[in-house]
């Protein structure tokens, strides 16, 4: 068996993303969500333990099928950006689009252009992610309107808060992250 080039941390976690387990981060992120979320329903609401649980567990599990979704989508994006390039050329080229010098070599180069241009065509429109705010906010004005026990209510709004959230990321992704990738385009192609 050849031995594998050394590689710095931050390549080894980019390449466990790529190459690991499809469970391992949807359960890396979903596992903590349920027990805090089951412990805050638990410690903050008149709710049997029970229905804490049964809290935790619905919100690991959305949070993991989403996370899963997630990784999902970067590994199909990053397979029809580069084909069949070596994993290790895929750790530079997902580098070189992210920031950094413009690499010397033409094959990395161009596997960080295909990734950046991909994922420029993936990314949310402006009108998507400002109507995902008033729909949350009339959401929780729903929920806080009813009659419902406290529980009820704080079971409803843990879910909007991390919509509210999202609402954020959706923010980014439309704003900020076309200008990035459009940078750094124009500097790849610049050579």
């Amino acid at each position: 068996m050849a031995a594998r080039p050394a590689m710095e941390d931050h390549q080894l976690v980019h390449t466990s993303s790529l190459t690991g387990s499809r469970w391992l981060l949807p359960l890396a992120a979903g596992l903590p969500a349920a027990v805090i979320v089951a412990l805050f329903v638990g410690f903050s609401t008149p709710a049997p333990w029970t229905a804490a649980l049964i809290c935790g567990v619905i919100a690991g599990a959305l949070l993991a099928g989403l996370r899963d979704h997630q990784a999902q989508a970067q590994r199909e994006l990053i397979r029809n950006a580069v084909g069949d390039l070596p994993i290790d050329l895929v750790v530079s080229a997902l580098r070189a689009m992210r920031k950094g010098a413009v690499p010397a070599d033409p094959e990395i180069r161009e596997a960080a252009l295909n990734i950046a241009e991909y994922q420029l065509t993936l990314t949310p429109s402006r009108s998507v992610a400002m109507s995902v705010f008033p729909l949350t906010g009339a959401v929780l004005a729903i929920v806080s309107a009813s009659t419902a026990p406290d529980w009820v209510l704080l079971v409803f709004a843990l879910p909007t808060l991390l919509a509210l959230a999202c609402t954020g990321v959706l923010l980014w992704q439309a704003y900020y992250l076309p200008r990035h990738l459009r940078e750094r385009i124009r500097r790849l192609t610049s050579l």
